[in-house]
């Protein structure tokens, strides 16, 4: 069956929103700006095309170019309509956009997790990867682009998702590449995978989403973005929720009453046996075989895909030693409907290995290859990481492990799963206790503050959604186990990836950019020291939610602020000076994971730097309890 499309000569715009709506979400102030051909409908019910059924598309050309087979390597549909202003900002200087096409509209969400699912394709596959040819695209929520490659402040884009970067989210159909059939039954040469733009917004509160996508320099070889049918939606919470094991160990959400709405899950750590760290993480797969996106178990690029997926989530690190931290976690907004496995990262983070999984592959910078003077950037390398110890990750299932065996049991006990790793099946007799945890649905409030943590480089405290509320307290539980006389504290964050204000010059810094360290370290609202002693800063958690309400750990190795910032500000000297640590990898000189999240609000630091480090991550911990 063919991709089918309908423009908007034939429907209106409250018609195509409707496509995109689907519970717990209320539509107004809709407004369509572009040719009347460059938006509408499709459907493609086998999902050969762009692996989307149906909904939304939005192009820079006429969408009924979209439909396959692929016949020839340029289509091209040229309306001569002007470009967007917004996404001109996010251009290199001198460049402009061309026969835009902006869907625009007010909603309010009865729940707080903002999520839709999309595909980018375009004709500039693979001939303009990496020119200034680089028809751009942005979700715009609140002015902020949430089109971002996961974990990352990278914009989706051809430059930056394409055969040789990220490939693993990039699906080849190129014409002058490949030879008839094609593998996908569309005209696009290339497309990514099924993406979800997803952020945490206020429930019952007005958000405004902007979808726009032009041509850049030119006005020729289009590029769209196809939008799940139903996929902006919330829903609201069940309290019969259950959870279904398929014997393969990937778990269903189901509800007693066929209702549909979403589940929060508690998963609490029971025991450790073991002298590393292992990490444990969850993630959504798409049938009871464990695919995800049209790739199965055992097939490559699965382990990427499960560690970034829209449901992706660090549960927990186990340490040789808990030192008595919080080891529950709570995961919020599990639809009835979803299915989930774990994952285990032996003797390392999951962090590290996305990180390192970025460093084997050319890497560029979020403007398109260019500098802000428009002079070309080939691109950025990176150096090695010295956070590479050897780590293994086994999953649920056997089928997608390197050694080919189970490293899973699971137990059930009434509504409570039990669930024991195994990290090494060296033995004939193994003991499949180096990490236990229970799992379980959980209808009691989930704590403040936790809802991004476990995403990609996410060891933060959210209040966000908080104005100045007196009835909300803390208090800070502090532990540490290293030689140094560390210190620990939050720091204030601008948004989820890190971005800080320079309290000297009123900049904007992120993680990567030099400087960053210091400004984030003035940022700081609380510090500790290794006894739990206030150094500096405020434990009010008032002083926190009325500042934006984003905060971040940071540890200073060997040192206080004060003596970091006299020896050591540039951040760069290992040894007996003082240095400071961040959850954000690009932060860290070492380009090391120091933060991990024990549970929730709970942090553990690692104080050593990679090549001297024995990765325990008990040098010191951080648990903050909210009431």
């Amino acid at each position: 069956m063919a991709l089918i499309t309908q423009d908007r000569t034939v429907l209106t715009a409250q018609e195509i929103v409707d496509i995109l709506l689907g519970t717990g979400v209320t539509v107004s102030n809709i407004s369509i700006t572009g040719d009347l051909r460059a938006i509408g409908s499709f459907v493609d019910e086998t999902r050969d095309s762009i692996g989307i059924s149906e909904g939304v598309i939005l192009s820079s050309g006429n969408i009924a170019d979209a439909t396959g087979p692929n016949t020839e390597d340029g289509k091209t549909s040229s309306f001569g309509t002007p470009g967007d202003a917004d996404l001109n900002a996010l251009l290199p200087s001198g460049q402009t956009t061309n026969d835009a096409v902006v869907l625009e509209f007010d909603f309010i969400p009865n729940n707080e997790q903002f999520l839709f699912e999309y595909v980018f394709a375009s004709e500039e596959y693979n001939e303009f990867a990496g020119s200034s040819f680089n028809d751009i695209f942005a979700f715009f929520l609140n002015g902020e682009n949430i089109a971002l490659i996961p974990g990352t402040n990278t914009p989706v884009s051809i430059n930056n998702i394409n055969a040789t970067n990220n490939s693993a989210f990039f699906l080849n159909n190129d014409f002058g590449d490949l030879t008839a059939p094609y593998p996908y039954n569309t005209q696009f040469d290339g497309f990514t995978t099924t993406f979800a733009a997803s952020a945490l917004v206020t429930p019952n509160q007005k958000q405004r989403l902007k979808i726009t996508i032009a041509d850049t320099s030119d006005s020729i070889l289009d590029s769209a973005v196809f939008l799940k049918q139903g996929s902006l939606s919330t829903l609201g919470q069940i309290d019969d929720a259950i959870i279904v094991n398929n014997g393969r160990d990937i778990f269903t959400v189901e509800s007693l009453s066929d209702t549909a709405g979403f589940a929060n899950l508690e998963l609490t750590l029971k025991s450790t046996n073991s002298g590393q760290i292992n990490e444990i993480g969850i993630f959504k797969v798409d049938d009871d075989q464990g695919t995800i996106n049209g790739i199965k178990p055992g097939q490559d690029g699965y382990d990427q895909l499960a560690l970034t997926g829209s449901q992706s989530r660090v549960i927990f690190t186990g340490l040789p030693e808990q030192m008595g931290t919080n080891t529950t976690r709570n995961l919020k907004n599990f639809n009835v409907g979803d299915k989930f496995a774990f994952y285990m990262i032996t003797n390392g983070t999951t962090d590290e290995v996305l990180y390192d999984e970025l460093l084997t592959q050319p890497t560029v910078n979020t403007n398109n290859l260019f500098t802000p003077e428009g002079d070309r950037v080939e691109s950025i390398s990176k150096p090695a990481n010295p956070f590479s110890p050897g780590l293994n990750v086994f999953f649920s299932f056997a089928n997608q492990n390197t050694d080919g065996q189970d490293h899973l049991n699971v137990s059930q006990n009434n509504d409570t799963f039990q669930l024991s790793w195994e990290e090494e099946l060296n033995g004939s007799n193994p003991d499949f206790n180096d990490l236990i945890f229970d799992l379980k649905v959980t209808n009691g409030e989930a704590p403040q503050g936790i809802r991004q943590q476990g995403s990609i480089q996410r060891e933060l405290i959210d209040l966000s959604a908080f104005s100045d509320n007196p009835n909300l307290n803390a208090t800070f539980e502090v532990k540490s186990e290293a030689a140094f006389n560390n210190t620990v504290g939050l720091y204030q964050i601008e948004n989820a990836q890190g971005t800080v204000v320079d309290p000297l010059t009123g900049g904007t810094l992120i993680p990567s950019d030099t400087g960053y360290a210091e400004a984030a370290l003035r940022n700081r609202v609380v510090s500790f020291d290794r006894n739990g002693n206030v150094i500096e800063g405020t434990n009010n958690i008032n002083d926190i939610i009325s500042n934006n309400g984003l905060v971040a750990p940071f540890i200073i190795s060997n040192g206080t602020f004060s003596e970091w910032l006299n020896d050591n500000s540039n951040n760069t000297i290992f040894g007996e000076k003082a240095i400071a640590y961040f959850p954000f990898i690009d932060a860290n000189p070492d380009k090391g994971d120091h933060v991990v999240l024990l549970g929730n609000n709970t942090f553990g630091f690692e104080d050593l730097p990679g090549g001297n480090s024995d990765f325990d991550y008990d040098d010191m911990t951080l648990q903050v309890n909210l009431f």
